[in-house]
């Protein structure tokens, strides 16, 4: 004679190994499609390309702060940060560096942001101000490099780096005056506001 209740505790046995099995089988796939499309977000490393050298500072996402490097590393990016493009910040001291980051970014486990000095220079403004020695007064007039025109000014102009290591003499004509100095590209590099000044003596 069949012990029907040793059938039915056969069958709740396997009922029961059934639904555990179910359920991390369910688990799994949840796991996997939250990896693979809400992807966590990755390690940042900053590094000069010219020295390798790991850089450390405040970084800024779209313009907003979210925290600093550390040897190099930053690992405190919103949970969001995979969903679109974003643009990353790096400010070492006085001098800013960005780059733009894609969500294809966060396939990888971290990303690597190089700063490329040679492009930085080419990128990097440089002001120029001209003003009258005693008084610290603007020079106001026209402004020449190379004896070529750029435009009129009032005591300040603003240049790329690339026209600012190429400008050998420059000029500024006044009403009464045509004011005259040398320039050095080593400036360009050295300095981020150039300070040119004439005395109330030579203007005369």
């Amino acid at each position: 004679m069949i012990d029907k209740q040793r059938i039915k505790f056969i069958l709740s046995k396997k009922s029961i190994i059934t639904i555990v099995v179910i359920f991390v089988l369910v688990f799994i796939l949840l796991v996997f499609l939250d990896i693979n499309f809400n992807s966590y977000p990755p390690k940042v490393v900053f590094i000069d390309k010219e020295t390798d050298e790991l850089l450390n500072g405040d970084v800024l996402l779209d313009d907003e702060y979210i925290g600093e490097s550390s040897n190099g590393e930053f690992t405190n990016l919103p949970d969001d940060f995979c969903k679109k493009e974003h643009e990353i910040t790096l400010e070492v001291g006085e001098n800013e560096y960005s780059w733009s980051s894609f969500p294809s970014d966060c396939e990888l486990n971290y990303i690597i942001f190089k700063i490329e000095r040679e492009k930085i220079l080419e990128q990097k403004e440089v002001t120029m101000r001209f003003f009258i020695k005693e008084t610290q007064e603007p020079i106001k007039g026209t402004l020449y490099f190379d004896n070529i025109e750029v435009e009129d000014i009032d005591g300040e102009y603003i240049l790329d780096m690339n026209t600012c290591n190429s400008v050998r003499v420059i000029n500024i004509k006044t009403e009464t005056s045509d004011i005259e100095w040398q320039h050095h590209s080593l400036w360009c590099e050295s300095y981020d506001i150039i300070e040119y000044s004439i005395s109330e003596e030579e203007l005369e």
